[in-house]
């Protein structure tokens, strides 16, 4: 994890360093003269060597401190961590609409009606694009839905309640996704050999679903998440603009348009920081569910 930390922070500053931009420019203008353009230059320590650069970005990153905002001159650091809260409660909100969808996907896998009917809303929640999905629940909610002010703080229920329409169409495509891998994948578990000799030996269904089919299906389902992290990222920065919420998604696109260099490398380093957790957190439960796993990581 470290080293995927470090690689990230040196593709951030190479990739901000060979762009056609000068970041003193930027921060005065362009009518500015060139003596005070110069002046920036220095105190921003862009007339140093790029090693040295690389050496006070990489100390400065590894605190989260990206220095100051081009345009208002705000703490980047600060102000990501207040947007980064927005971002990850909407994010474990669209999870856990995941997880409940999953869970009555399972409850209904005994019915063939249920299950026809599963695969029907699958078809229609990969097939629908995210930001048709978000204008139109968007404008649904303005029109019937009585929590549509939000503080950008989380200090209520009615901020948490405001996105909670954001958060269904977030988790839309992943339940798409993940539902069909599941199904799939308990209908093969189904057909195995070990759960043939569990009924054999008499044991109830629910214990069978419990003890074998569920066991042995959620592997694929938390691998199956894993890649579908960094597209729900993506899609929740979609979401964020089309709600209005003040996360993310907002800032890096306010970012982008007026070219405010700290922030943005605020953004990208923080949020692939967020990424490698929730991967790491993945992998261990990856570990924790399969013991063999743990085993072979050992020998």
């Amino acid at each position: 994890m470290l080293t995927l930390w470090c690689s990230i922070i040196i593709a951030t500053f190479v990739l901000f360093h060979i762009i056609p931009t000068d970041p003193a420019r930027t921060l005065l203008g362009p009518n500015a003269p060139e003596e005070q353009v110069a002046s920036a230059r220095q105190r921003l320590g862009l007339d140093q060597p790029p090693a040295l650069q690389f050496f006070h970005f990489a100390f400065h990153a590894f605190k989260l401190d990206f220095g100051n905002s081009f345009i208002d001159s705000r703490p980047v650091g600060l102000e990501v961590r207040r947007k980064i809260v927005n971002t990850a409660t909407l994010t474990v909100m669209a999870v856990l609409f995941i997880a409940l969808y999953l869970t009555v996907q399972v409850l209904l896998q005994g019915s063939r009606k249920w299950s026809r009917i599963c695969e029907l809303s699958d078809f229609l929640l990969v097939s629908l694009p995210t930001l048709f999905s978000a204008v139109l629940v968007a404008l649904t909610t303005v029109a019937y839905y009585p929590f549509t002010r939000f503080s950008g703080f989380l200090t209520s229920l009615s901020d948490f309640m405001f996105l909670i329409p954001a958060a269904f169409v977030l988790a839309c495509y992943p339940m798409g996704i993940l539902g069909r891998i599941l199904r799939r994948q308990m209908h093969l578990v189904s057909g195995t050999e070990y759960v043939r000799a569990a009924r054999a030996r008499g044991l109830s269904e629910n214990r069978i679903l419990r003890r074998y089919i569920l066991r042995n299906s959620w592997l694929p389902i938390i691998a199956a998440f894993g890649n579908q992290l960094p597209l729900l990222l993506t899609s929740t920065f979609i979401v964020e603009i089309v709600f209005s919420i003040p996360g993310i998604g907002s800032l890096l696109l306010k970012s982008v348009l007026e070219r405010d260099l700290p922030m943005m490398e605020g953004i990208i380093i923080v949020t692939s920081l967020f990424t490698l957790m929730v991967s790491f957190a993945l992998e261990v439960m990856y570990q924790l569910i399969d013991p063999r796993i743990r085993s072979n990581h050992v020998q």
